[in-house]
C-alpha cells in the first residue's frame, strides 16, 4: 500500500468537518430588568407626579409582581416610599403629590424588584420648579377723547404673582394694533420680585390712527414655564375716541360730537387755566396733554374749527 500523501492537509480537513458537525454550547444567563420613567421632566409642587415602568425577565413581562419605589429630595432624604405591583402586562404605575413645603430642585426616583433569585434596579430624575406667573391687573386712560395726532397717557398695572423674580415685557394694544412707544418699541420691560407690582406710565401717540373708538388692552408676555396665562391680558372697559383735535364736548359731557365748533371753544374757556387736582379739571379738555387747559388748547380747537370726522 502506498503511503498517503499530504496527511497533514487531510487531518486538518477531518478536524474541521468534526467541528462543524458538533453543536456549540453558548453561555446564557437569565436577566431581570426594571425600568422607571416620569410623565413629565418637571412639575410644580401642587401637581400630580406619575411614575411608571416595566418589569421583565428574559425579555418577557413579569405579571402581578411587587416593585419597590423610593423618591429622594435634592438632599437625598426619602420623601415618598411605595410598594406597587405590575399589572397583567408587566407594567406598574404610581401617582403621588409631594408635600406643600417640598423644596425646589432635582428629585431622584429609585425602583427595585427581586425575582427568581435576581434583583433589578433603575432610577430617574425630575425637577420641582417654582410657580411662575406674571399678570396685568388693570389698564386705563384718564382721557376718553383724544385729537387725532395727539398723545394720551395710559397706565398699566403689572404684577408678579409667582415665586422667583421675573423680567418680562408688557405690550399695550388699541384694538388689535400694538402701540409704538416713544422709544420706537412696542413693549416695555419690567422687573418685579415675587409679589411685587408696579404701575407703568405709557404714552400712545394717535398719529396714523383713523377716527373712531378704540379699546385698550395690555398684555404681559408669558415667562418660561408659566402655566396660568389667563391673567396675562387685561382689557379696559371704557373706549377711547380718536376724533378731530379740539372736539372735546358734545351733548353728553366727555363724548365728542364729531366736529370742532363753538361748543368746544366755550367748553375750553370754561376750564381755562385748570390743572390736575383743580375742581374744573377735565383731562379731555387738555388737548395737547401738557397738564394745563390754556390758550394752546383753545387755539387747536380754532385751527380745526368746523372740521368733521
Amino acid at each position: 500500500m502506498k503511503p498517503l500523501k499530504n496527511c497533514k492537509v487531510l487531518l486538518a480537513v477531518f478536524l474541521f468537518a468534526v467541528a462543524a458537525a458538533t453543536p456549540v454550547q453558548l453561555a446564557y444567563s437569565s436577566t431581570l430588568t426594571v425600568t422607571v420613567f416620569t410623565d413629565k421632566p418637571s412639575y410644580l409642587i401642587a401637581e400630580n407626579i406619575t411614575v411608571f415602568g416595566n418589569l421583565t425577565y428574559d425579555g418577557s413581562p413579569v405579571l402581578n409582581w411587587p416593585v419597590a419605589l423610593e423618591v429622594q429630595d435634592p438632599t437625598g432624604i426619602p420623601v415618598v416610599t411605595r410598594t406597587t405591583q405590575t399589572d397583567t402586562g408587566g407594567t406598574y404605575n404610581v401617582t403621588f403629590k409631594l408635600p406643600t413645603d417640598a423644596m425646589l430642585g432635582t428629585y431622584t426616583v429609585y425602583v427595585s424588584s427581586g425575582y427568581k433569585g435576581e434583583t433589578a434596579t433603575d432610577n430617574t430624575t425630575f425637577e420641582i420648579i417654582p410657580i411662575r406667573d406674571v399678570a396685568v391687573t388693570n389698564v386705563a386712560s384718564l382721557k376718553t377723547v383724544v385729537g387725532q395726532g395727539y398723545s394720551v397717557n395710559i397706565t398699566v398695572a403689572a404684577e408678579n404673582q409667582g415665586e422667583p423674580t421675573e423680567t418680562f415685557n408688557v405690550t399695550v394694544f388699541c384694538n388689535e394694533t400694538a402701540i409704538t412707544l416713544p422709544n420706537g418699541q412696542n413693549y416695555t420691560t419690567v422687573t418685579l420680585a415675587s409679589g411685587e407690582s408696579t404701575v407703568l406710565a405709557l404714552t400712545w401717540n394717535t398719529s396714523g390712527f383713523i377716527y373712531g373708538n378704540y379699546t385698550l388692552s395690555a398684555y404681559a408676555w408669558p415667562v418660561p414655564e408659566e402655566i396660568d396665562v389667563a391673567n396675562n391680558n387685561c382689557t379696559c372697559n371704557v373706549p377711547i375716541h380718536v376724533g378731530v383735535p379740539g372736539d372735546v364736548s358734545g351733548p353728553i359731557i366727555g363724548v365728542c360730537d364729531g366736529q370742532a365748533n363753538m361748543r368746544d371753544i366755550n367748553y375750553l374757556i370754561g376750564k381755562f387755566n385748570s390743572k390736575p387736582g383743580d375742581s374744573k379739571w377735565i383731562p379731555n379738555a387738555d388737548v395737547n396733554d401738557d397738564n394745563v387747559i390754556n390758550m394752546r388748547d383753545i387755539q387747536i380747537a380754532i385751527l380745526n374749527f368746523n372740521k368733521h370726522e
